[in-house]
């Protein structure tokens, strides 16, 4: 399976109409890349949200404020 950028994608929703792309197939990928972000960002959320219990949240929030 290839791997789409974003910026792939948005060239072929651009140039749809000047393409031979099925639309299905277009709506496919842009499922698929959707669902890659989403897993994603569920990972780091989750690994944010560990360190967070070890560290402690009053800690990252008060380095947060400091902008660290």
């Amino acid at each position: 399976m290839k791997y789409y950028t974003d910026d792939e994608l948005i060239e072929m929703v651009e140039n749809y109409g000047e393409t031979s792309l099925d639309s299905n197939w277009l709506a496919n990928r842009i499922r698929e890349r959707f669902t890659q972000k989403d897993r994603t960002i569920a990972f780091q959320n989750n690994r944010i949200d560990t360190a967070a219990k070890y560290m402690g949240h009053n800690l990252i929030s008060e380095l947060m404020d400091e902008e660290y």
